[in-house]
């Protein structure tokens, strides 16, 4: 687990020490000589810690058992989508 801050200056919900992203190596195999694969796989998760991208939770009525309405918006911000493209970098 990791945590990454790059050169980029960010809207002032960021302070200077705070992480762009954070990353978690969930699994690293290589390849298995008795078997005869070369298969050598790399697994993490990459994260976004402070999106610019904003999305939406709306109540659809005062029942606190009705579905909410949900917004979605991810990488609408160039931004994130520049964080992101420089976490993949990373790994």
């Amino acid at each position: 687990m990791g945590h990454v801050r790059y050169r980029y200056s960010l809207p002032s919900q960021l302070n200077q020490t705070s992480p762009h992203t954070g990353f978690l190596s969930a699994q690293i195999d290589a390849a298995d000589p008795t078997t005869g694969s070369n298969n050598t796989i790399l697994q993490a998760y990459l994260t976004n810690l402070r999106p610019i991208s904003r999305s939406s939770v709306t109540l659809t009525s005062s029942n606190p058992f009705d579905y909410t309405a949900v917004g979605p918006v991810h990488l609408a911000e160039p931004m994130d989508v520049s964080i992101l493209r420089e976490a993949i970098r990373s790994v």
